[in-house]
């Protein structure tokens, strides 16, 4: 008997995504699923129109706050035991699979016992013949986060490739790792939580494998290229958390000065870059970028109100 894989799909204020993404889960060549789809307390109506759209095929949560994406990946991850499924796979609301994707993962899954999650070879959705991540690395002690492209390819092993890191755009868990890791960090509320769980997968024992025959697209850029306050905090506060839980005390030492450095390098690019023209604007992205520093320092987690 095949193994019940649980498909959680994280929808944010994107519906039009997300019916995308549902037509392609419903082409998959592996059968034996169950989706269920976390609308993380959208503002712009799209939970209540999958709720309206998908209730047949699907179990639609609606949170009633904001939990962050660890936050509403958790909210499946529970979801996912009650039903008793050998697997999760994560998938965010803006991602279209390849017919196979899902079933190369399985196989993936099935033949290498010693992985505890298996990433898709993800491609940009507006240009598909063009590599967003193929996994990814994290070099200590900078903690320098990396995704690999074309140049990966050639160095898997039975389509297989072991990495630090795979993006939680679309990747697939073993629900039992959990149990070992606990649930994703809703300390870090966005960002860099992908690569907190699979270095507590690496801890356990179990490797982060690439998979090459797994193929999906990524609308990257759907809430990107333009400056708000979410991408500016959060990404500075998410990293700090980050490097505090994995890295050694000795790596610490080089790391905390580093960031210092980093610091002023990112708060001088904001002076003295393009946003110069812009001087109210360059203010908030200071002011929230020393804002993401000092409340790591005073232990501030999870979601903050950024105005």
């Amino acid at each position: 008997m095949s193994r019940l894989v649980g498909i959680v799909v994280v929808l944010y204020n994107a519906f039009d995504d997300l019916e995308i993404c549902m037509r392609s889960i419903s082409k998959q060549t592996y059968s034996n699923y169950k989706i269920i789809i976390v609308d993380n307390a959208s503002t712009d109506g799209s939970g209540k129109k999958a709720q309206a759209a998908y209730s047949n095929d699907a179990r639609v949560i609606l949170n009633s706050d904001n939990l962050g994406y660890p936050g509403a990946v958790n909210v499946g991850i529970r979801e996912v035991k009650k039903m008793g499924c050998d697997y999760l796979f994560l998938l965010n609301e803006d991602m279209k699979l390849e017919d196979e994707c899902l079933n190369a993962l399985m196989t993936a899954a099935e033949k290498h016992p010693e992985a505890g999650a298996f990433g898709s070879l993800i491609y940009y959705m507006d240009t598909p013949k063009e590599i967003w991540a193929f996994g990814g690395s994290v070099a200590l002690p900078t903690c320098t986060c990396n995704h690999f492209g074309e140049e990966a390819l050639d160095r898997t092993v039975d389509s297989v490739l072991e990495v630090d890191y795979l993006p939680g755009t679309s990747v697939m868990y073993r629900t039992a790792i959990f149990e070992k890791t606990g649930p994703l960090d809703e300390e870090l509320f966005m960002y860099w939580d992908d690569p907190d769980i699979c270095f507590r997968i690496k801890k356990a024992g179990y490797k982060n494998l690439a998979v090459k025959n797994s193929v999906s697209y990524h609308k990257v850029g759907a809430r990107q290229g333009h400056f708000n306050q979410v991408t500016t905090y959060y990404p500075m506060r998410s990293l700090l958390i980050f490097a505090s839980k994995h890295l050694t005390p000795l790596q610490k030492i080089f790391f905390y000065p580093y960031s210092v450095f980093f610091l002023i390098k990112k708060l001088s690019a904001i002076v003295l870059g393009k946003l110069i023209k812009n001087r109210r604007l360059a203010a908030v992205r200071f002011r929230l970028t020393i804002a993401a520093y000092v409340d790591f320092w005073l232990g501030r987690r999870g979601r903050r109100e950024l105005s």
